[in-house]
């Protein structure tokens, strides 16, 4: 599961997930996947789930995304510091 949600945050840093849908989605896949992830990697899902939900919940429509789009990089690279994998 954890590939799949590294995955999901590249792509919204690539450019190739529109920022309101990611904003959306994203705290879902988090909560869908908790105990798959947290089986996974507790580190990297005590990271992700600490500060991405509340990263995702102040994106709004209409604003400018590069401020959400740092936020979630700076995330995804703390995350991903402790994967046992990299992409």
């Amino acid at each position: 599961m954890l590939k799949e949600t590294y995955e999901m945050m590249k792509k919204l840093v690539q450019g190739d997930y529109d920022p309101l849908a990611f904003s959306c989605d994203f705290p879902g896949f988090l909560c869908d996947n908790y105990d798959a992830m947290k089986a996974e990697n507790p580190y990297a899902t005590d990271v992700l789930n600490e500060n991405m939900p509340d990263i995702c919940a102040e994106y709004e429509r209409g604003q400018d995304p590069s401020s959400f789009i740092e936020k979630v990089n700076l995330q995804y690279m703390l995350a991903l510091s402790t994967a046992d994998f990299m992409y």
